[in-house]
């Protein structure tokens, strides 16, 4: 399995009179930062066009022209094949279910009121940085840290079960 290491050759989309390159989305090319803001671009409730404004001033910072949506759509398109690519990657490969204690202790509360900024948190202690720092960060590397991190700790929690299961006898 591959994390996204290899850097690959970005595409250009004329914009006026400039070349944009794309982002390789479905590459884990975009940044952390980004890949928050487009969830949450995409789970809000603003019509279309405002959505597709705000996905290209999110990762190219820049407001597209009416007269630019007709060459965008394609790219758009693919942006949104690489957030739906993300998403399920991360519904299956980093699916947690809490624990009856964490449950009691609040974690649903918990996860409400700190969002994404936990993990943001851990990996900036993790690796001593400043959590700016970490919004910087390719998301592909970013997941293969989060999936690397939760194989590590699943694999943790079975190897106790056992462990206490032998001296148990």
């Amino acid at each position: 399995m591959t994390f996204v290491s290899m850097k690959k050759k970005q595409k250009e989309t004329p914009i006026q009179d400039k070349k944009m390159s794309k982002i390789d989305i479905k590459g884990g090319k975009l940044t952390f930062g980004q890949r928050i803001e487009l969830g949450k671009i995409f789970q809000s409730s603003e019509n279309e066009i405002v959505k597709f404004e705000k996905v290209f001033e999110c990762l190219h910072k820049f407001k597209p022209k009416a007269t630019q949506y007709k060459k965008l759509l394609p790219y758009f398109q693919d942006i949104i094949e690489g957030i739906a690519f993300w998403i399920e990657k991360e519904q299956t490969m980093l699916k947690y279910e809490p624990t009856a204690e964490e449950m009691s202790a609040g974690i649903i509360e918990l996860t409400k009121k700190i969002g994404e900024f936990g993990t943001i948190k851990a990996l900036a202690k993790n690796y001593s940085k400043d959590p700016d720092e970490i919004l910087e960060w390719e998301y592909g590397k970013v997941f293969g840290i989060l999936y690397t991190d939760f194989e590590e700790y699943e694999f943790q929690k079975r190897y106790d079960k056992v462990i206490e299961k032998k001296y148990k006898k």
